[in-house]
């Protein structure tokens, strides 16, 4: 079999826990899942490759090459297991490499890479082994070992946090009914928990991107090495740290306890805290069981990650041994190079077949969504008509959506018509659905976050959040309004959850009623809503002192987001995943309600005739009609009615959708379906690079893998001499 040199740059990947129950293992079984089916060998280091790590890494990555590729089950398990084998033997050269250069600087210090070892994690806590430090101190830098624990210790967490909330689950369905003392009713809730307001997500901060791993010579000329070191040491092995915290917290406990005599609140307190740190040893105890289960332990996972880092880290010094020769090269690529990239991005999602017409190119679309939605840049985009080669018409868009929702009896006389209108089928019940649908839409009201405002903040006369539930002499909240949050005449006070001060950014447009209401931030009529994003907006598009296009679809992307952190009632627009918004396809089937593929259809460029939508491939030759940040506006009027705005928003059931093309991948091009290099590509809500710099990025990528790759030729050449694979141990699994 060919082996390919790419496989040598896949790291060896942590295995995901599997938390959900299974049957007991057999003897048997157990015995087969340790097979050795491989051995791997080099200059007297050695690995081996398992029979169960084979399946584990054919059902985590190799269906996907039956998926797309059609593979058959034989040559997946025949790539899987090259993978592994080569993956085991880079690590086993890097240590090699990496402990001879070691010695070579510290002749006095030397390290045998056969004896060195992960050691017992749990040891660390007692004190009774040399610690995580010493062992990888000469070969890894403290950045990657930081990066190390850290990446651990929320494996872990987040392995018992999940635990934990199964065991509360199970704790809740098991819990006995209270029988009621006789006579007592139900307490009717008030009125203000049932409507409070939630808050909204507040807008995180701007993401830092972390500093480039540098070695710890360069740390300490940048000054920031002895922080890091104090940093490194700081850092527990894994942050619950049995051995030694259980025993902390369960004295503390005790001591609470006896403190809190026959105080009923303090000692429901301490239960509490009780019961919390019962489940955390509980979920400990269930973890390792089921890792057991699966061949793991804490251990080895632990383990892994140092593979990991000892193969990129051997990969970075070959990398930084070649840095001048790379720059050079990354400064003065040419279009070959630009070529190359462009070439095998489009392999990505493009599959050659040989039909009796010749070789024919398939387009993939699944792989191309998954290519577009990932952060990787797509420099080939085959989203026009194309017969000869059989790209077909596909194209997406990602869009930002801002949702006002109908209030909740609004939202209920809705479903029962609409139910009522998909039962019938006649016209008459599907007119009044869609009558009362816009009827309501027009009286909906929003509460209007605070975009100052700050959770712990401190309000400017002082109150701080510890004094929200201070009460007066008559048992009155002393700084909370209505729904319990806090009441300020200070409309800018970052402790008050909704209203904000607009001044007069929006002159006549705003009465001073409507100003009040904003300032005091609920129940604000939706009119005024859109006539301030359509305000906002319009003013950006028609500022003629931007020249620069893309400097308009920042200003209005930044301009959106605001908004969607001030009125969006749609949780997913706060969610990480979705921080370039949703994607919808130009054509064909969508997961979003209509009327939301039709708004953010029409303004990806579709024209709607005789009930059809007819899609226009928009270019940057169509100018302003068409930019990321496309949206429909109305003239600004000081006496606009919610007529005014109808074609820049979207109803639904759910309430008024106003939607904004937030990036289209793909739409400036060249003839030849490549990106513009001044064009844009977004990573994140509002976070731009350019085509230009991100090519710049891809041909460092490609030179350094290039120079990688001259390192480990030889384990490709000589590869039957390092590595003995056995494949008849593991036929049964694809002939099953």
């Amino acid at each position: 079999m060919k082996k390919k040199i790419a496989i040598l740059l896949l790291l060896v990947l942590v295995m995901t826990f599997a938390f959900a129950g299974c049957n007991m293992v057999t003897l048997d079984k157990e015995v087969d899942n340790n097979l050795v089916i491989a051995n791997i060998s080099y200059k007297g280091l050695t690995e081996t490759v398992t029979k169960k790590e084979l399946n584990d890494m054919f059902n985590t990555q190799g269906q996907l090459y039956i998926y797309y590729y059609g593979w058959s089950k034989e040559r997946t398990y025949d790539f899987c297991a090259d993978a592994l084998a080569q993956q085991k033997l880079a690590k086993l050269k890097a240590l090699d490499e990496l402990c001879a250069m070691h010695n070579e600087k510290f002749p006095n210090d030397k390290l045998d890479p056969a004896s060195i070892k992960v050691v017992d994690l749990l040891s660390f806590a007692e004190g009774t082994k040399p610690s995580f430090k010493n062992i990888y101190s000469d070969i890894l830098y403290v950045d990657e070992r930081i990066n190390i624990l850290e990446s651990y210790n929320k494996q872990i967490n987040d392995a018992i946090d999940s635990i934990v909330k199964e065991l509360e689950k199970e704790e809740e369905l098991n819990k006995p009914e209270e029988d009621k003392p006789e006579g007592e009713e139900d307490k009717e809730e008030p009125k203000e928990e049932i409507d409070k307001p939630a808050i909204r997500e507040p807008r995180p901060e701007e993401d830092k991107k972390p500093d480039d791993i540098k070695s710890d010579d360069e740390r300490k000329e940048e000054g920031t090495f002895d922080d890091r070191v104090t940093k490194l040491n700081g850092i527990k092995k894994f942050e619950i740290q049995w051995n030694i915290d259980k025993n902390e917290e369960q004295s503390k406990i005790d001591a609470d306890k006896v403190a809190a005599g026959n105080d009923k609140d303090k000692l429901k307190e301490v239960e509490e805290r009780q019961a919390k740190l019962n489940r955390k040893v509980k979920a400990l105890t269930e973890l390792d069981k089921r890792l057991k289960k699966n061949g793991k332990s804490r251990d080895s996972l632990f383990e892994e990650l140092i593979n990991n880092m000892v193969v990129a880290h051997y990969r970075l010094v070959v990398v930084n041994n070649n840095k001048v020769a790379i720059d050079n090269t990354v400064n003065n690529a040419d279009s070959t190079k630009k070529d190359e990239i462009i070439k095998s991005n489009k392999t990505d999602f493009i599959i050659s077949n040989i039909t009796s017409n010749g070789r024919v190119d398939k387009f993939l679309p699944e792989k191309y969504e998954a290519a577009v939605k990932g952060e990787k840049p797509v420099y080939y985009h085959p989203i026009v008509n194309d017969p000869e080669k059989e790209l077909g018409s596909a194209g997406f868009g990602f869009t930002f959506n801002i949702l006002l929702n109908f209030n909740k009896n609004d939202a209920e006389i809705l479903k029962q018509l609409k139910s009522k209108a998909d039962q019938t089928g006649a016209t008459v019940d599907m007119d009044l659905y869609e009558s009362k649908k816009l009827e309501f839409a027009k009286r909906i009201k929003v509460n209007i976050s605070n975009p100052n405002y700050k959770p712990d903040g401190e309000c400017a006369s002082g109150i701080s959040k510890a004094d929200l539930d201070k009460k007066n002499a008559n048992g009155e909240y002393m700084y909370k309004d209505k729904y319990g949050y806090h009441k300020c005449d200070k409309v800018d006070c970052p402790l008050k959850p909704f209203g904000y001060d607009v001044k007069d950014s929006y002159g006549a447009l705003l009465s001073a009623e409507e100003v009040k209401l904003i300032a005091e931030g609920y129940d604000v009529p939706v009119l005024t809503i859109l006539k301030m994003i359509n305000y906002d907006l319009s003013k950006i598009q028609k500022d003629t002192t931007i020249t620069n296009p893309y400097d308009k679809q920042v200003k209005l992307r930044e301009e959106f987001t605001k908004w969607i952190y001030k009125v969006n009632d749609d949780p997913g627009m706060f969610s990480n995943e979705n921080a370039r918004g949703y994607m919808v396809p130009k054509m064909g089937k969508s997961s979003f309600v209509d009327s939301y593929t039709d708004q953010a259809r029409k303004l990806m460029g579709g024209v709607i005739t005789d009930n059809k939508v007819t899609y226009a491939n928009p270019t940057y030759a169509q100018g302003n009609k068409h930019f990321v940040g496309n949206y429909y506006t109305s003239e600004i009027k000081e006496t606009a009615t919610f007529e005014n705005f109808m074609p820049m928003m979207a109803i639904s059931e759910f309430g008024i959708h106003i939607i904004m093309i937030s990036e289209m991948p793909g739409y400036y091009q060249d003839s030849n379906h490549i990106l513009l290099d001044d064009a844009p590509f977004s990573y994140g809500r509002d976070s731009y690079t350019f085509v230009a710099d991100s090519f710049k990025d891809e041909v460092r990528k490609y030179e350094e893998s290039k120079v990688y790759e001259a390192e480990v030729t030889d384990l490709v050449k000589n590869y039957d001499k390092y590595v003995k694979l056995d494949k008849k141990k593991y036929e049964s699994l694809y002939k099953d």
